[in-house]
């Protein structure tokens, strides 16, 4: 059930492609007439280094690794169900959990910078790159065109260890440039942090994500070395 909204946001669709979700063994691919376009997420879990989480996993023990997996899943599809509700001119969601609804509260302010929905939730693809993806949305945030992606969080977190948003943020604002010849300015994450009063944000120009993702579908190996490199010398 859901409240009065408090404003109305306008929405510009953009006329996007055709684009059919379908998931086997290997992960999510996209399908356009006879084309089959691998998922960003499926692409990056192909290639990223599994390192850490195999180490975490073996830290903490597998049942409580499941535990804490489930809960952070949880945790950020109710918040994206509410944000998707609210930007929809939907109403304010009236969440039965307060933990939910505390988190709603904490975005809320930034979700109301969000203007100019261009989409939500909605499939891109690439056929340079022979990628597809759904960003959770692109619209205009502080009056500039972003890229935005709605994170949770169990505890604060660092700028130069979201990396992989900012890179899948860069799949989607390439493919909006070769889609529509859209120039999105910055990539930006609204983050709902449990242990943090208010929500944090992360901003990156787009044109930097992009020079990521070039390099990255380049060379995974060698960007994810490099990138391990800056995080141990800012540690």
């Amino acid at each position: 059930m859901l409240a009065t909204p408090t404003r109305k946001f306008v929405h510009n669709p953009w006329p996007l492609p055709s684009l059919v979700a379908q998931n086997d063994e290997t992960g999510r691919w996209y399908i356009h007439g006879d084309q089959k376009y691998r998922s960003v997420t499926s692409f990056l879990d192909d290639h990223w280094d599994k390192e850490f989480l195999d180490e975490w996993r073996l830290k903490v023990g597998q049942d409580k690794a499941k535990h804490i997996i489930k809960t952070s899943t949880d945790r950020g599809t109710a918040l994206h169900f509410g944000i998707e509700h609210y930007l929809n001119n939907q109403g304010l969601p009236t969440y039965s959990n307060p933990f939910y609804r505390m988190l709603f509260q904490k975005v809320k302010p930034h979700l109301d910078k969000i203007d100019n929905i261009r989409l939500m939730e909605q499939p891109l693809m690439s056929t340079r790159l022979k990628l597809a993806g759904r960003p959770d949305c692109i619209a205009d945030y502080d009056s500039v065109e972003s890229v935005l992606d709605f994170k949770t969080s169990g505890k604060i977190k660092q700028k130069k260890y979201i990396m992989t948003y900012f890179l899948q943020c860069g799949f989607y604002g390439l493919m909006s440039r070769e889609l529509f010849d859209y120039d999105v300015k910055q990539a930006v994450i609204i983050m709902a942090t449990e242990d943090n009063p208010s929500a944090q944000i992360f901003k990156e120009k787009m044109s930097t994500c992009i020079g990521m993702v070039e390099k990255f579908v380049s060379d995974p190996v060698a960007f994810q070395a490099k990138w391990k490199k800056v995080q141990k010398r800012n540690k």
